[in-house]
């Protein structure tokens, strides 16, 4: 069984996707697979094992990219074409069926909105999570950068995009809260995870902790040597990112900070998740933005907020 799988180029995007293509995995565990994404998300698929081709399109003039994509994939008969960009391409193939995912209207998460789509094309796929693929080679070979004896919590505190950020005092006095003795992690150490060209910046945030506390994990650049690397941490809390995305798909216990963001079709997806957002709705922060003022957007979401969701959600976790 052939299927060609069309996804996002943004990370966050490529992860939520992954509620597709995991069940179609499972379903079909002999099917082979054709992956077509964004540069950035192609990493996250490397480690899956059913692909037979990872296609990362790079943006060309007059859409070159995709008639080369085209190309790759014109002389394969396809069994199914799953297409979330809803691209050309997947009209301009063969295929015995396919799915075509665009955006609409609709108060739905987009992890349930890609499951409507599985649905509406005759899979019962009762609930459908995102999923990460990684190699035991890979989960090995970091295994001894945060050893599992220690409470280490996740953080990222960057974004790709200021405006997105939570100020970066509150989240320091956030953190010493949840690690002191009455907090819900007595003690914990702390490892700061960012984008391979946000490391300046990150270098700045750590400078408010004693280098005791903290974990050195490094620069990776690939983004499953980062997700393998959050498996040996307890929680992660950041801003609405795509590493959040991967800790909610890791299964760590993960709690959301969003502003100038909605919540509804992007808060953190999977059991173990939770998040808060700013008393102003998404759409008044955008307009500030759009305006020019683009600074502090997220101060109006209180530290003793963010520590009140951060215990509710250590305790609940424990718990299950």
């Amino acid at each position: 069984m052939k299927i060609l799988f069309i996804t996002s180029t943004r990370i966050g995007d490529a992860v939520l996707s992954t509620c597709v293509l995991r069940p179609l995995e499972l379903l079909y565990p002999q099917a082979r697979f054709t992956v077509v994404c964004g540069a950035l998300s192609a990493p996250l698929f490397e480690d899956f094992k059913n692909v037979d081709q990872l296609i990362a399109l790079k943006s060309k003039k007059y859409g070159k990219h995709w008639v080369e994509t085209w190309l790759k994939t014109i002389g394969t008969s396809w069994n199914l074409v799953i297409d979330l960009r809803g691209s050309a391409l997947s009209f301009l193939i063969r295929t015995k069926k396919r799915l075509i995912w665009r955006s609409k209207k609709t108060q739905k998460h987009r992890v349930e909105q890609l499951g409507d789509l599985l649905r509406e094309g005759g899979f019962e796929i009762p609930h459908p999570m995102p999923h990460l693929w990684l190699s035991k080679e890979r989960l090995e070979k970091r295994k001894g950068v945060i050893p599992h004896e220690r409470t280490v919590i996740a953080v990222s505190p960057l974004a790709n995009w200021p405006g997105k950020e939570w100020p970066h005092a509150q989240m320091v006095q956030l953190l010493q809260m949840s690690r002191a003795e009455n907090g819900p992690f007595p003690g914990a150490h702390f490892a700061f995870f960012a984008a391979p060209n946000e490391q300046e910046r990150l270098k700045d945030f750590k400078n408010h902790f004693d280098p005791s506390i903290l974990v050195t994990v490094g620069n990776y650049p690939h983004l499953l040597d980062v997700a393998a690397l959050m498996t040996r941490c307890r929680f992660f809390i950041g801003n609405d990112s795509g590493l959040m995305h991967m800790a909610a798909a890791l299964g760590l216990p993960t709690l959301g900070l969003f502003g100038p963001s909605y919540d509804l079709f992007y808060h953190p997806w999977g059991e173990n998740t939770s998040f808060i957002r700013t008393p102003e709705p998404p759409q008044e922060l955008i307009d500030r933005a759009d305006a020019g003022h683009e600074e502090l957007l997220m101060q109006n979401l209180t530290v003793q907020d963010v520590y009140r969701c951060v215990k509710e959600l250590a305790i609940a976790t424990k718990t299950r």
